[in-house]
């Protein structure tokens, strides 16, 4: 799974406005399912008011003296960074280890409006700092949780989609990023169709002939800083030493927009 955190550039701050209408994603015309993440259901600490809203570089972004929010117009895809001063950096992580962690940010996600029925399992990066000199042993201290919400349609990984923050002991939200796009529903039935494929043993055995098995079946689709057109496929994905092929439900190999570089 890819998280596209460094490649939001740098966001400002300067002063003063209102919240600027909620963006809407063109990434779910004539699709299914799907999420967009509102800067009014969020609870990022952005601080005590808003300085100013601008759009700016293609993104849209609510700036606060502790951290801005940014949406790129595009795709919906959306970061929230706090300043290296904000003071919900400084607070502990949330209490309750990290399946506590994410509990609160799956009922967080889901309760701004992303469909629980298409979180398939919530994993946690934990942040840890060590102190120590010479041959003393390192003591750990931890720095804080990040959860990432990972997305499935019938049990099929949508690979590249994403939802994730990281919560303080006051229930703030530090930082997080969201990209959950509509699937079209051309895509989802063939995601079904090479399911039923893969199940059936005449089938399978076929498509095995020339396939290498151990692989999986996902879904597909373009990042959010995707400056084309929005694509998905479904994809039976081998990786080997590094490297992700992928082929279609007629055995053949081919390349992701991403990948080859088009636009």
């Amino acid at each position: 799974m890819r998280i596209a955190v460094a490649t939001l550039m740098t966001l400002g701050l300067i002063g003063c406005a209102e919240p600027p209408d909620e963006p809407a994603s063109t990434a779910g015309a004539s699709t299914e399912s799907g999420y967009t993440h509102l800067f009014s259901h969020s609870r990022f600490a952005i601080g005590p008011t808003v300085t100013e809203t601008k759009s700016e570089f293609g993104m849209d972004k609510v700036i606060g003296p502790w951290g801005v929010f940014a949406t790129i117009q595009k795709t919906g895809s959306v970061l929230a960074l706090p300043n290296a001063d904000a003071p919900s950096r400084a607070r502990p992580a949330l209490p309750g280890g990290a399946e506590a962690h994410n509990v609160e940010v799956r009922s967080y996600f889901v309760g701004a409006g992303l469909p629980a029925a298409e979180i398939d399992q919530v994993t946690v990066n934990t942040t840890a700092s060590a102190g120590g000199s010479g041959t003393e042993t390192p003591e750990w201290t931890l720095v804080a949780y990040t959860s990432v919400l990972n997305r499935q349609y019938q049990s099929i990984p949508i690979v590249d989609s994403f939802a994730w923050a990281q919560v303080n002991d006051l229930g703030d939200v530090v930082t997080e990023s969201v990209y959950w796009p509509g699937i079209p529903k051309s895509i989802l039935t063939e995601a079904s169709e090479f399911a039923d494929q893969l199940e059936d043993p005449a089938s399978s055995q076929a498509f095995f002939a020339t396939v290498p098995s151990g692989g999986r079946l996902v879904i597909h689709h373009t990042p959010g800083t995707w400056a084309g057109t929005f694509d998905a496929s479904v994809a039976y994905d081998i990786s080997t030493f590094g490297k992700t092929t992928h082929y279609d439900a007629g055995g053949k190999t081919f390349v992701l927009p991403e990948e080859s570089g088009a636009l």
